[in-house]
């Protein structure tokens, strides 16, 4: 089973419940003809062009990923500014079902070291949410300062959601070689970087992702870091893993899910 555990699928509030499932639908389908089973994702407005709107657009990624259950694992996005940002991962875990969270310090504008990150992190680690950062992009969303949450929260799961892209990959490589808690997404590094990571990283932390949705590239983007991926030299076990069997275990258990409180 093959799993993209980074991707943005293009619906917005402006589409409704109604047409965004479509919209996911036909995301989804796209996936399946480039050979992915499932995939895990966030919308990409709230990260930068409705930072204000994340409840609405979590409210409207639960009501959409529904029918898509086993196909489609949603993470929530919020503004770690506001004051009831952790309020907000709390009540997507607890009412809406979403059990995984997508921060994207570079666009969003917010370091990950500043305090009022702690309360987010501390309920992540109590309800065993995942966090997937986007790094890789200094200033505020190198690999390092992104890694650095692991360190500080061992008991919470970090996700360096490109692996350090094409500049930062060694770090990614060897923090996640130190760290237990820190998982890479290969969606970015070069086939020199990813080979080297392969090779040193524990398989059980090493996942697939393309960033489809993101920008205008279309489907070649799934196509081009799926080869990319799959032409790596490792054995059978180490490649299940990569491509499906880790994200799986990590965004396989969806919460459930209270609709009667939303």
């Amino acid at each position: 089973m093959i799993i993209d555990c980074h991707t943005h699928p293009p619906v917005s509030t402006s589409d409704g419940v109604e047409a965004g499932r479509k919209l996911l639908g036909q995301f989804l389908e796209a996936m399946s003809k480039e050979g992915v089973d499932g995939a895990a994702g966030s919308l990409s407005a709230p990260l930068y062009s409705d930072c204000h709107s994340h409840r609405q657009y979590n409210d409207l990624l639960a009501a959409i990923s529904k029918p898509f259950e086993g196909r489609f694992w949603p993470m929530c996005v919020v503004n770690p500014r506001e004051a009831d940002a952790a309020d907000e991962v709390r009540r997507c875990y607890e009412v809406l079902g979403i059990g995984a969270l997508k921060l994207h310090p570079w666009l969003q504008g917010f370091s990950c070291s500043d305090q009022y990150m702690d309360p987010l992190y501390e309920v992540c680690a109590e309800l065993g949410i995942p966090i997937t950062f986007h790094d890789g992009s200094p200033p505020y969303a190198s690999t390092l300062q992104c890694a650095d949450v692991a360190r500080r929260y061992p008991e919470l799961t970090v996700i360096l959601g490109h692996a350090g892209n094409n500049d930062q990959w060694r770090q990614a490589r060897d923090i996640a070689c130190e760290w237990p808690n820190v998982y890479l997404t290969m969606s970015g590094p070069s086939m020199l970087a990813m080979q080297s990571i392969v090779d040193t990283v524990p398989a059980e932390r090493i996942m697939y992702g393309s960033d489809f949705g993101w920008g205008a590239s279309g489907t070649v983007l799934i196509r081009y870091r799926l080869h990319k991926v799959q032409a790596l030299k490792m054995d059978d076990t180490t490649r299940q893993l990569v491509l499906g069997g880790n994200a799986l275990r990590l965004f396989g258990t969806r919460p459930q899910a209270d609709f009667s409180s939303s």
